[in-house]
């Protein structure tokens, strides 16, 4: 069957509806079954791509019949299908209401309506690295001291007035009204060779904060398709489908260490030049080796935020906070790496994929970067 998924999902899709009717959904059928304007496939365990509406009728429909989202089965919870946590899919489905005719809001502000992300939350799964601060790397930090809220970002809690940027709870949906906020899907792709076979997660995607606090998304990743013979092959790709809101500052931590070559998607987002309005957010990813970060968009070298022509031909670095770059006035792929905190800051924007990758150098000074051989 169709909604029956049997290998890895495709990195980019998306589906518009745009001025539809749907009319007579209601509450009580004539037949066994409910059914509903739009809703997630149960039955994916690793994503959904977005969904964007626009332009929408309701006649005759219930608010109780908009949409369900299912949560992910728990008997996926197995070594030989999502391994010991959810899988993403179910828990990253994206409605998008480019103009709130779904969901209802008001003026014409831009809906979206997400799952709940953070069912079966467990806090000790956090990485490691994350519960030490780059200024007193040798205290350990209480893992509820770090997360504020779980989950998607929802900016200002319990809250769908029309004014805030914020989410609420609809039970019958299984899922968050939101208002205010433009979520988009990140997807974040390991593209070294051992992604199947070396385990990253679980990853924190982090932030998010419209002034009301950060979010904290645990991810897993997707389920073991392949067969092996008589039994699973035991592998799963290390790619995450996440949903952000752009427009924020989010960090991303791994449990494993991190890939050396990483590629980002912000899918089906506008990215204008710099001095124009545009879809993004700035992310942070520490890393805990020295090695210099190489940052490409759409296969094209972007030179670091401190990076310094010489007249002479050569290249001077140098190190401080004004290297980071701004999210409103910064071009996508504009990137400072933080020797320091050894944190790569990285500002996405458009959804022309942005690659970060890990040459076999040391940078033992502003001005020099030797081979790994030579190094040693």
């Amino acid at each position: 069957p169709w909604h029956k998924v049997k290998s890895y999902l495709a990195i980019a899709g998306q589906v518009n509806v745009t001025s539809v009717t749907f009319a007579r959904f209601k509450s009580h059928q004539t037949c066994q079954h409910s059914s509903f304007v739009v809703g997630n496939n149960k039955l994916s365990p690793d994503a959904m791509h977005p969904n964007y509406f626009k332009d929408t009728g309701l006649l005759e429909v219930d608010a109780t019949r908009i949409t369900h989202l299912w949560p992910p089965n728990p008997a996926w919870i197995v070594q030989e299908d999502c391994v010991d946590m959810d899988c993403d899919g179910p828990k990253h489905s994206l409605i998008n209401d480019i103009d709130g005719l779904l969901v209802g809001t008001t003026s014409g502000k831009r809906g979206s309506i997400i799952p709940e992300a953070e069912i079966r939350f467990d806090i000790s799964r956090l990485p490691e690295a994350m519960r030490y601060s780059d200024r007193d790397p040798t205290t350990r930090l209480n893992a509820n001291d770090i997360v504020e809220h779980r989950g998607i970002a929802r900016g200002k809690p319990r809250s769908f007035d029309g004014v805030s940027p914020g989410c609420e709870w609809v039970a019958s949906w299984n899922a968050y009204k939101c208002s205010g906020l433009n979520h988009q899907m990140l997807i974040i792709e390991s593209m070294d060779a051992d992604s199947e076979t070396r385990r990253v997660s679980p990853i924190a995607v982090h932030g998010g904060d419209t002034g009301f606090g950060s979010y904290t998304d645990l991810m897993n990743g997707p389920m073991d398709h392949g067969w092996c013979t008589y039994y699973t092959c035991l592998k799963r790709l290390s790619t995450f489908f996440s949903i952000v809101a752009v427009g924020t500052d989010y960090q991303l931590w791994f449990t494993g260490s991190n890939p050396g070559h990483l590629r980002f998607h912000l899918l089906n987002t506008y990215g204008g030049p710099s001095d124009t309005p545009s879809e993004g957010i700035r992310i942070s990813i520490w890393y805990k080796n020295p090695q210099r970060k190489d940052v490409y968009k759409d296969g094209v070298y972007i030179e670091p935020e401190n990076a310094h022509l010489q007249s002479g031909g050569g290249v001077r670095k140098e190190d401080g906070d004004q290297y980071i770059p701004l999210l409103n006035n910064s071009h996508s792929g504009a990137n400072y790496f933080d020797r320091h905190t050894q944190t790569l800051h990285l500002v996405l924007k458009g959804s022309k994929p942005v690659e970060v990758t890990t040459p076999p150098v040391v940078q033992v000074s502003f001005n020099l970067a030797v081979s790994i051989d030579d190094f040693f």
